[in-house]
């Protein structure tokens, strides 16, 4: 990379080289960040253009501004927007607590000790870890100050749960006959079953999305497009519903919902119908099971759904083939009977 203007190369007292900002007999503005990283050029077009960037609150080499550097990092910014508002306010809370306290402090102890402190929620037990793994992978490979991964070697909490239960046809049954069509609640039903969409994904989804009878969105999690046939069974109820005008599903006062307002709302009407272990995710895994019962493969699967990882969809697959392989065994036993 081309040195820029009024850059200046020194060694501290350590003997480490450092970068610096002065003009003329201007102020030296010490410039962080290895040289050409997008913070080391944040805070050289700020020197440049005479703006002094807002100190932060905890001084170098403490946890508090670790998290800071990572927050403002390319790597962090090119998470999605649920990923980087989750770990943001996961790092928030622990800065809040010992932001202050100097990065040593956070062995592989203390990092064990994060995750048993979470223990009877294990997916957030290893989120925790996730999030902090990730922190000390960017900081060992940017930052001259931090050498060690504390995470290393921790593992996560075996997790024996399958996670957010599938809907059955008889709990399918259940919920339309308690929300008619031309509902809010048959709406959001019926969205979320026939595209199997993530709900961060169905609050935004609305006419500008569908091109041609095919539904294309950019899912929030990972960015990749999601192509889902819109079927006419979901155009019908399209049809009858009280949509809006850019987004299909709005709130009472005609508004788009956020992800987690919907989430809310949608589960206290899985109540309403009795429906009290379901929440909308389970949806997404029939939309799967159903689509892969129906033959879909893999690479199918993850053009529906917005998966990048194909082992996703042959979690699906597989259980789809076993299951025919299961009816198909049962009719040949049936038959041998006959014979």
């Amino acid at each position: 990379m081309k040195r820029q203007m009024y850059m200046v190369r020194e060694k501290d007292r350590h003997g480490k080289p450092r970068w610096y900002f002065r003009k003329g007999n201007g102020k030296r503005v010490v410039l962080p960040g290895k040289y050409g990283s997008p913070e080391f050029m944040a805070a050289y077009r700020a020197a440049l253009a005479g703006v002094e960037l807002p100190k932060s609150r905890f001084s170098k080499n403490t946890i508090g501004w670790l998290f800071a550097r990572y927050q403002a990092s390319h790597a962090f910014r090119a998470l999605a927007p649920p990923t980087r508002r989750y770990r943001s306010n996961m790092l928030a809370k622990i800065s809040d607590k010992v932001g202050h306290e100097p990065v040593d402090a956070i062995t592989s102890a203390v990092i064990r000790q994060g995750r048993d402190d979470r223990a009877e929620r294990p997916h957030a037990a290893n989120h925790f870890l996730k999030v902090m793994s990730a922190l000390f992978k960017w900081a060992i490979r940017e930052l001259d100050e931090v050498t060690q991964d504390p995470t290393a070697g921790v593992d996560q909490i075996k997790v024996k749960s399958a996670g957010f239960r599938p809907w059955t046809a008889a709990d399918i049954r259940q919920y339309r006959a308690r929300w008619p069509l031309g509902t809010r609640e048959r709406l959001a039903f019926e969205l979320l079953f026939h595209t199997g969409l993530r709900r961060s994904d169905i609050v935004r989804l609305g006419p500008g999305h569908v091109d041609d009878g095919t539904i294309q969105i950019s899912t929030a999690k990972t960015g990749e497009i999601a192509y889902i046939a819109l079927s006419p069974e979901l155009q019908a109820v399209l049809d009858v519903s009280p949509v809006g005008t850019d987004t299909y599903l709005v709130t009472g006062y005609g508004h788009p919902f956020s992800s987690s307002g919907f989430g809310n709302w949608f589960r206290k009407k899985c109540n309403a119908a009795g429906l009290h272990e379901l929440a909308a995710h389970g949806l997404r895994k029939s939309a799967a099971e159903e689509v892969a019962e129906g033959g879909a493969t893999d690479h199918e699967l993850m053009s529906m759904f917005g998966w990048t990882n194909p082992s996703q969809a042959a979690t699906y697959t597989r259980a789809a083939s076993r299951k025919l392989m299961a009816k198909s065994a049962g009719n040949k036993r049936q038959n041998s009977k006959k014979s």
